[in-house]
C-alpha cells in the first residue's frame, strides 16, 4: 500500500474525526478573557484657552514646517528625516517592538513538529554448520528503517492569558511608534528653531556691522578734533570704548552663528566640519499659528497618545496575572509512520492527549503580582495625567509669550520709527551746519540699537511660534 492512500485512510477515520471535533471544539471555546476590561483614560479640559489666540483659519497644510514657505528649511527636514542616526535608532525600536509582538501572537497558535529519521542496522544470520566442525556459514544482512512523527502542541487559551500578552506587545509596538512620533517632532522643532535663530543672527550681524561703521566714523572725528586740540583725550577714550564694546557683541553674535550652524549639521545626520549655510538674513515675521480646541490638542500630541498606548498594555498584563489564577490546558496529538521503504508504510500509529495543571499553593505569589500590575497601570495613569497638565501648560506659555512679545515688538518699531524721524532731523541740521556730525551719528547708533532690540524679540517670536506648534503635537489633522 503507497503512503497517499494509507494517509487519507488514516486521516478520514472515525478516531481521527473524533479527534479534529475535540481540537476545533477546543479551538472556538478558548474566547474568554479574565480580568477588568480596558477604558481609555478621559481627561478634563477646558473649553478654551486662557491666553490670548488670534483667530485664524487652520493651514492647509500636509506638514507643519510647510506654513514657512522656505524651501531650504524644507530641504533640511528631509535631509535630517532621512540621515539622523537619532531618528533611525528609534525607527529600529519600532521594527523590534513589532516584531516581538509577532512573537507574542505565534503563541495563539499550534505549534507542529517534524523530527524525521533514517537508520540502518546490520545483521548476521547462521545457514548451516556448527559451531565447531565444520565452520559456520555466515551471512551478513541489514534493516532499514525509516520514520516520520509529526507532534501538534497547543495549549488551549481558555482565559485569554496568551491573547492579553498579544495585546501587551502589540500595545507596546503602537507606543513605540508614538514614541518615534514623538521623536521626529523633536527634530523638525529643533532644526526649525535653529535654522530662524540662525538666520536673525545674520541679520543681527548685518546690524551690528552698521553700527560699528557709524561709531567708526564717530571716533575719528574726535579723534581729529583731539589732534587740532579742540577737545581733551577724554571724549576720543570714551568713544573708543564704545566702539571696542559692540565690537565684542559684533564677535560674540558671529560665535552663536557658528554654534547654531553646527547645530543644524547634527541634526540633519552631517559632519559639522564639513557643513556650511551661507548668510540668510530675515526679519520677517513668523506667520499666526492657531492653536485650536484644547480637546483636540490632547489627540494630537504623539507623546500622550504613547502613553495612552503604554497605559494600556499594562492593563493587559493585569489580565495576564488574573489568567495565572486558573488552570492551564495543553492538548498534544502526533502521528507516527514507520517504514523500511521510503515509500511504502509497514506500521502506523497515532496519539492524543491533554494535560491540566493547576497551582494549588504559592504563598499568595499570583495574588502579589496582580496588585503590581494594577500599581503599575496606576502609575501610568498618573504620568498620562501628568502630560496632560503639562501640554496644557506648554500651549498656555506659548500663547501668552507670543502675545506679549507681539505688544513689545510694536512698541519698539514704535521706537524705531521715532529714532528714524531724529536721526533724519540731525542729519538734515548738519547738513545745512546748524550741528556737528557727532549729533547726526549717535541719533544714528541709537536707531540701529532699537533695531538690534526688535531682532532680538523677533527671535523669541520665532522661537514661541516654534514651541507653540511643537505643544499641540505639530499639525492640525
Amino acid at each position: 500500500m503507497t503512503m497517499m492512500p494509507k494517509l487519507r485512510e488514516i486521516f478520514f477515520s472515525d478516531k481521527q474525526r473524533f479527534m479534529r471535533k475535540v481540537f476545533f471544539l477546543s479551538w472556538f471555546l478558548a474566547g474568554c478573557t479574565v480580568g477588568p476590561e480596558y477604558v481609555p483614560p478621559e481627561s478634563q479640559t477646558v473649553s478654551h484657552w486662557k491666553s490670548p489666540e488670534q483667530t485664524v483659519p487652520v493651514p492647509n497644510v500636509e506638514c507643519w514646517w510647510e506654513i514657512f514657505h522656505d524651501e531650504k528649511l524644507e530641504r533640511l527636514i528631509a535631509d535630517a528625516i532621512a540621515k539622523n542616526p537619532s531618528l533611525i535608532a528609534i525607527s529600529e525600536k519600532v521594527e523590534q517592538a513589532r516584531d516581538f509582538s509577532r512573537v507574542a501572537k505565534s503563541r495563539l497558535f499550534p505549534q507542529i513538529q517534524l523530527d524525521p529519521s533514517a537508520s540502518n542496522t546490520p545483521i548476521r544470520t547462521h545457514i548451516f554448520g556448527s559451531t565447531s566442525n565444520p565452520p559456520p556459514t555466515l551471512i551478513k544482512d541489514h534493516i532499514d528503517k525509516y520514520e516520520l512523527p509529526l507532534t501538534l502542541l497547543y495549549e488551549i487559551d481558555f482565559w485569554g492569558k496568551w491573547r492579553s500578552q498579544y495585546r501587551s506587545a502589540l500595545y507596546k509596538a503602537e507606543a513605540q511608534v508614538e514614541l518615534y512620533n514623538t521623536a521626529l517632532l523633536l527634530l523638525t522643532t529643533d532644526l526649525a528653531n535653529a535654522y530662524f535663530q540662525l538666520r536673525i543672527q545674520d541679520a543681527q550681524i548685518e546690524v551690528y556691522r552698521d553700527i560699528l561703521f557709524t561709531r567708526q566714523t564717530a571716533l575719528n572725528i574726535q579723534q581729529s578734533r583731539y589732534d587740532t586740540h579742540l577737545i581733551n583725550y577724554t571724549e576720543v577714550s570714551t568713544m573708543q570704548s564704545d566702539y571696542s564694546t559692540v565690537e565684542s557683541q559684533y564677535y560674540d553674535a558671529l560665535r552663536k552663528r557658528a554654534l547654531f550652524e553646527n547645530q543644524i549639521a547634527v541634526l540633519v545626520g552631517e559632519s559639522a566640519s564639513e557643513f556650511k549655510l551661507d548668510p540668510m538674513p530675515t526679519r520677517t515675521l513668523p506667520p499666526v499659528i492657531p492653536a485650536g480646541v484644547p480637546a483636540s490638542v490632547l489627540l494630537r500630541r504623539p507623546d500622550l497618545r504613547e502613553q495612552e498606548r503604554i497605559m494600556a498594555s499594562m492593563h493587559a498584563e493585569i489580565n495576564v496575572a488574573y489568567a495565572s489564577f486558573f488552570p492551564s490546558v495543553d492538548v498534544s496529538g502526533g502521528i507516527n509512520f514507520l517504514s523500511n521503504d521510503f515509500m511504502h508504510t509497514l506500521k502506523d500509529k497515532w496519539f492524543i492527549g491533554s494535560n491540566l495543571v493547576e497551582i494549588l499553593f504559592d504563598a499568595g505569589g499570583r495574588s502579589a503580582n496582580v496588585e503590581m500590575k494594577k500599581a503599575a497601570f496606576k502609575e501610568a495613569l498618573s504620568t498620562y495625567q501628568q502630560k496632560v497638565l503639562t501640554a496644557v501648560q506648554e500651549v498656555e506659555d506659548s500663547l501668552s509669550s507670543l502675545d506679549w512679545v507681539d505688544h513689545e515688538m510694536r512698541a519698539i518699531e514704535r521706537a524705531v520709527e521715532a529714532m528714524q524721524i531724529t536721526t533724519q532731523i540731525a542729519l538734515d541740521r548738519y547738513k545745512f551746519g546748524l550741528a556737528s556730525f557727532l549729533g547726526a551719528a549717535d541719533s544714528e547708533r541709537k536707531e540701529l540699537e532699537k533695531k538690534l532690540v526688535n531682532l532680538r524679540l523677533l527671535s523669541q517670536r520665532y522661537l514661541y511660534t516654534i514651541h507653540l506648534i511643537k505643544a499641540i503635537g505639530g499639525g492640525w489633522n
